[in-house]
């Protein structure tokens, strides 16, 4: 990128639509997957389908309406049994439901000038930067954040997309992370 991007360019090198290998952590575990993303007009949700090696698909919905509409069996993988793992799990993918609705919507909730600004969806507010690199929504909320970052920026896509919930006291070991690279931009 040699030019700074308007939030809504920027983000618009996520693909809502694609396939790939991806690499979840969590509690100390990470598992490697496959996965295919979707658009669901008709519902206004966005969706991605997982496989994981020897375990099954998992699933998660978003809705691009409602951050509270997220369900699926993904979220119940996550979560764990623990009170506190499923309070993590529920902030992770409902600010996964913010920076979903931020993406398709960036015209409604983003604005920049020269390549800093901000996306607010709802009350959620998210920090946008952008670099040669890679493009980023951060979060901050009290000790922790949510990070979206875009890299491996080619012809107008993202081929590496991280989300990562993080304690800022331990900002190299995330709470959870959910890293997707793209092999295919549907």
């Amino acid at each position: 990128m040699k030019k700074p991007l308007s939030t809504q360019e920027g983000l618009s090198y996520f693909c809502p639509e694609q396939e790939g290998k991806g690499r979840v952590t969590y509690n100390k575990s990470t598992q490697l997957f496959s996965y295919e993303t979707y658009f669901l007009e008709e519902k206004k949700s966005w969706g991605m389908s997982v496989y994981f090696p020897l375990h099954g698909e998992e699933d998660i919905e978003i809705s691009l309406e409602n951050s509270n509409a997220v369900k699926g069996s993904f979220i119940n993988s996550m979560a764990g049994s623990g009170r506190k793992q499923k309070r993590e799990a529920a902030f992770f993918l409902q600010n996964l439901s913010y920076v979903m609705r931020a993406i398709n919507n960036a015209n409604k909730y983003c604005d920049t000038i020269n390549g800093v600004g901000q996306c607010v969806v709802e009350k959620a507010v998210f920090d946008y930067v952008q670099d040669d690199k890679k493009i980023s929504l951060t979060r901050i909320l009290g000790d922790k954040s949510l990070v979206l970052d875009m890299a491996q920026l080619k012809d107008g896509k993202s081929y590496k997309t991280t989300i990562k919930y993080l304690a800022m006291q331990s900002e190299k070991t995330p709470i959870i992370s959910l890293e997707l690279f793209t092999s295919n931009c549907l």
